[in-house]
């Protein structure tokens, strides 16, 4: 019993206990194996991260107990879409979410956000606060590329988180792709 409660505990602190995906622990962890794996077989990465577009403002709108319905029903999309075993969906923090893509490709990632943008469009839920669109929307920002010796997760966070930005600064509800993919 007490292996049992230790495996339990050992996966909560590695889950987010609202939305049911991995947390921000577990991202990194999950990054830092995949980043020098892919290094030494020369594979391509995809880091994404993506932003529920006006989320404070919805928050203020809805109530924080709508906000976390959101919250569950987008990172459960989330789920539905980045599906293979090999992929990791998590909560970055507060309204934001990262997924780390192996072996995927500039084309792969794109089909990856275009469904997440369908199908958040699917959930239909209402957003009159937002300046995106009149229903709960996100913004993303990715980067697919391999790796090189001598380069950091960090780095590659950083040119997804980049993206993300350009995506905000557009105007939201839209998926941008750092230059340094391929």
């Amino acid at each position: 019993k007490l292996e049992q409660a230790n495996l339990e505990l050992e996966k909560l602190s590695f889950m987010d206990s609202l939305t049911q995906v991995a947390n921000r622990r577990r991202f990194d962890e999950r990054l830092h194996v995949l980043w020098y794996h892919h290094i030494r077989e020369k594979l391509p990465l995809t880091i994404m991260l993506c932003d529920i577009d006006f989320f404070k403002d919805y928050n203020d709108c809805y109530g924080h107990q709508q906000g976390d319905e959101a919250l569950i029903r987008v990172a459960a999309v989330f789920k539905q879409v980045v599906n293979r075993s090999s992929d990791c969906v998590a909560r970055y923090g507060g309204e934001e979410f990262g997924f780390i893509l192996p072996n995927t490709t500039t084309e792969g990632a794109e089909q990856v956000a275009q469904r997440i943008h369908q199908q958040i469009r699917l959930l239909d839920m209402e957003h009159g606060s937002s300046e995106a669109s009149e229903h709960l929307s996100v913004s993303i920002g990715f980067v697919s590329y391999v790796p090189q010796h001598g380069d950091e997760p960090e780095m590659g966070i950083a040119m997804a988180d980049s993206a993300l930005y350009q995506a905000k600064a557009d105007g939201r509800n839209r998926t941008c792709i750092h230059p340094s993919s391929f």
